[in-house]
């Protein structure tokens, strides 16, 4: 195929892939899946969905109940160390983040898919030829944020340094070695405004996903598409992948 006829093909596929939101369980997600299973049979691929349960909650709310978290613990340290008790702060902090290390690390090894509360059902799209030992991934759903990311992460950033000038201040007061009591209510400001974008930030329906992940949908089909008919190749089209990798997993 020359370079020009696959460029036209690449575009054709992501106009078709974005035509509209395709978040995770959607009708429209289906009808994006059920097009990539005809791109995908002309290729001589045979298809096979396959369902699975998982929890839309991690994706949802994990974030801003982190944020929440994170700006709780700022705001109690300032106030404990400013009411005169840095070592009371330091030990609440340090329960509080040794905790969130160890919630952290099971809720991305089991949440997305074990965790009981909003409860949702997805669906994989498997497809191969002959006996593959090499696949080729991308995920079909989409969503958009209340929130641009630019912004998400600039508040995910600042709250972590807010999180260590805090303790490091708490530090530096229960070791006497300077007057820091006067910042405590300048630090719980800056940690308030640093949180706003992560709290605000809720998970909608309202974006075609062109460039995440039609795009790498489209890659996909068309190297698929591309490879000698004879060669074991497998496709994977997964879902839920904006709620946690939950598809993935």
């Amino acid at each position: 195929m020359s370079t020009a006829a696959m460029s036209g093909g690449a575009s054709g596929l992501l106009s078709r892939l974005a035509r509209s939101p395709r978040f995770a369980g959607s009708a429209e997600e289906g009808a994006a899946r059920d097009f990539c299973r005809l791109e995908l049979e002309k290729s001589g691929f045979t298809c096979r969905e396959i369902g699975f349960e998982y929890s839309e909650w991690p994706g949802r709310w994990g974030p801003p109940v982190a944020a929440a978290i994170q700006l709780v613990t700022i705001l109690v340290v300032a106030r404990t160390s400013r009411n005169g008790n840095p070592v009371m702060a330091l030990a609440f902090a340090a329960a509080v983040l040794i905790a969130l290390a160890f919630v952290s690390r099971d809720a991305r090894r089991r949440w997305p898919l074990g965790f009981p509360f909003l409860r949702a059902s997805g669906v994989n799209l498997e497809a191969s030829r002959g006996s593959p030992s090499v696949w080729l991934v991308a995920h079909v759903d989409s969503k958009s944020q209340t929130i641009p990311m630019l912004y998400r992460i600039s508040s995910v950033v600042l709250l972590n340094v807010l999180t260590v000038v805090a303790v490091v201040a708490a530090l530096v007061q229960a070791g006497g070695y300077a007057n820091v009591r006067s910042y405590w209510l300048l630090l719980s400001l800056a940690a308030g405004l640093a949180a706003l974008p992560s709290l605000l930030c809720m998970v909608r329906n309202d974006s075609a996903g062109a460039v995440d992940n039609a795009s790498g949908v489209a890659a996909v089909l068309l190297a698929a598409s591309q490879l000698p008919g004879d060669r074991p190749v497998g496709v994977l089209i997964t879902s839920a992948e904006e709620l946690g990798l939950a598809g993935a997993r």
